[in-house]
């Protein structure tokens, strides 16, 4: 009895732990969910090198260009972003200059907003059958 219940309590636990392990977001859906990357090569710090108080900011990394992030708060000079390195997810400031738009907008014939990640494998085609709004300027910007 004690037996089977005890293999009873395994397999709950696994049961639960499956949906749990599941919920992790790998790094293509990572990049589909942010609406910016970095255009150029930037340093990422601590806090922004403006008007800090409290401790000097340090640098943290240098993130590669076309680097999927997601913008937050900042100042006008610096942004902070949030990233991903392998699996797990990491943040600081940037310069705002760095970061540019990843999506396109436009507006289907029924009228329906549309929001088009540039990763997406349809992009194009939506955007040619659809009245564009804006183009994902991270399309249309040459590197310095």
């Amino acid at each position: 009895m004690k037996k089977c219940l005890r293999i009873a309590c395994c397999l709950l636990i696994l049961c639960f732990a499956f949906p749990i392990a599941g919920l992790a977001q790998t790094q293509d859906e990572w990049n589909l969910s942010c609406k910016h990357k970095l255009r150029v090569s930037s340093d990422v710090y601590s806090q922004t090198l403006e008007g800090f108080d409290d401790y000097s900011p340090y640098y943290i990394t240098t993130l590669p260009a076309n680097t999927y992030v997601k913008k937050s708060g900042g100042t006008n000079d610096f942004r902070r972003i949030t990233w991903m390195d392998n699996g797990t997810t990491k943040s600081g400031y940037v310069l705002s200059k760095n970061i540019t738009y990843c999506i396109s907008d436009a507006v289907s014939k029924d009228g329906t907003p549309l929001i088009i990640h540039e990763l997406d494998p349809n992009h194009d085609d939506i955007v040619n059958t659809n009245k564009v709004i804006a183009i994902a300027p991270s399309l249309l910007e040459t590197r310095p």
